[in-house]
């Protein structure tokens, strides 16, 4: 009997011993807990304002108009013989005194980078490789220049843009009637490619003040072509002109000269064309190749009629004004 009652108090003393310990730790984390939480929001003005006695604020400080290089008062600056300020006085600084204000200085706004608009496909020439045939060079006085040649670079460099002007320098010409095929040919073999110029009077600039046909300024013309489809090669450039004459259209054929050439490689457009170069033939001949002589009037001089072109007006525009066009 008294060992069996010895063993039963030890036991429950071990259990009270885990009672207590449990206890105190339910107490440790309730005060953490309580020492964790934020009771900034109990806090009012009235409390912040109640300062105790111990407890030293710094004032803070006012706000000033400048820099106060001495504090004194200004009454007491030394002066120089004349009563003004003397050289060595130090400044000091007077509140009442108006302050000047500080000019700001504007920050540049960034102006963005114009981005190249390609040209539309519906401004581009039509191109025919080696149609209409091309007769012998004419004979007349074909006058033809460029004044602008530039490769698109918003297309990739595969279109180039020309402008200039062709006329034949002859009285029967009439630039009103007149029309412009641009002749890109081969150097390396006999093809050539044939685009449609659209005449617009007077985008050369030029004024042609010696020119003796009618109307000259009016087969100013510009021609965009696409190139991408072309060989690699080198290509010079001629042109094809031609007005009505009687109710007919007849036309003269010209090669223009080593200036005026031009590299395609994997159908984009290298190098440049020299602008205002101008082929001319100042001789003409009859229709059996005889020298016209001064004596011959002008009136019986009929155009040659080197080439097949269409006749449909429709399909010779004139343009009276120049759509502006860009190229990157």
């Amino acid at each position: 009997m008294q060992k069996g009652y010895k063993r039963e108090g030890r036991g429950m003393a071990v259990l009270r011993c885990f009672i207590g310990i449990f206890i105190v730790i339910i107490l440790i984390l309730l005060a953490y807990f309580l020492l964790r939480m934020d009771y900034s929001d109990k806090l009012t003005e009235e409390s912040l304002n109640a300062m105790r006695d111990y407890v030293v604020t710094t004032p803070t400080p006012e706000p000033t108009q400048g820099v106060v290089l001495a504090l004194a008062d200004a009454t007491d600056a030394p002066t120089d013989a004349e009563g003004g300020p003397a050289a060595d006085a130090p400044t000091y600084f007077d509140p009442t005194t108006p302050q000047a204000t500080p000019i700001m200085t504007p920050t540049p706004t960034p102006t963005a980078t114009p981005v190249a608009t390609p040209i539309p496909s519906d401004m581009i020439a039509k191109t025919t490789k080696d149609k209409p045939k091309l007769g012998e060079e004419s004979t007349y006085d074909v006058r033809v220049g460029i004044t602008r040649f530039e490769r698109a670079a918003a297309n990739e460099n595969k279109v180039i843009v020309l402008e200039g002007y062709a006329y034949i320098n002859n009285e029967q010409y009439d630039g009103s009637t007149g029309a412009v095929y641009m002749i890109l040919r081969q150097d390396g073999s006999s093809h050539y490619f044939v685009a449609e110029a659209n005449c617009i009077d007077g985008i050369s600039g030029i004024a042609h003040t010696d020119a003796i046909c009618a109307n000259p300024s009016m087969s100013d013309w510009r021609a965009i072509v696409d190139v991408s489809d072309f060989p690699d090669d080198v290509y010079t450039v001629g042109a094809v002109v031609g007005c009505k004459v009687k109710g007919k259209m007849q036309y003269a054929y010209t090669r223009m000269g080593s200036d005026t050439t031009f590299t395609v490689l994997n159908g984009q457009v290298l190098g440049s064309v020299s602008v205002g170069s101008e082929a001319s033939v100042e001789a003409a001949f009859a229709n059996a190749g005889s020298e016209v002589t001064e004596e011959t009037p002008a009136a019986e001089l009929p155009f040659e009629e080197v080439i097949e072109m269409p006749t449909e007006e429709s399909e010779l525009p004139i343009e009276t004004q120049a759509p502006s066009i860009t190229v990157g």
